[in-house]
């Protein structure tokens, strides 16, 4: 088990200058990655049109980030990329934390950031819904 940044053929490599041998690896199979195991792995030749939506987890469910519903106006406006002022709303989180926010227009991941002690809805990254 290892956290995120850990290079393990970087770590191979170097305890093989350590031991003034060289090393390699030969194989590298990652069996967890975050929440996700390789027991819930489908491999691609077994997905098909007809089963992918059985298997495939969607976007909004994979991330595990705090959670923030808009109006349709709003969500408008954040699927245009304009920053938006979260009036009335009761979110104690640090400015540059990242949210998911569902619209019927679109799912965003999106920043908070604060100006002049307003909370701002800054979109990262937008998924219109067609």
């Amino acid at each position: 088990s290892c956290g995120p940044g850990t290079y393990i053929r970087v770590l191979a490599d170097d305890l093989g200058k350590a031991l003034k041998c060289g090393a390699h690896l030969a194989s590298l199979r990652r069996v967890r990655a975050g929440r996700f195991s390789l027991e819930q792995a489908v491999p691609l030749s077994q997905l098909t049109a007809e089963n992918r939506d059985v298997h495939l987890i969607p976007l909004e469910e994979i991330l595990a980030l705090d959670r923030i519903e808009l109006s349709d106006l709003d969500g408008y406006r954040i699927r245009d990329g304009r920053i938006i002022p979260l009036k009335n709303r009761e979110l104690i989180k640090p400015a540059s934390t990242l949210v998911r926010v569902f619209s019927k227009p679109c799912f965003a991941i999106a920043e908070l950031s604060e100006n002049q002690g307003e909370l701002l809805l800054k979109p990262v990254k937008v998924f219109a819904y067609s």
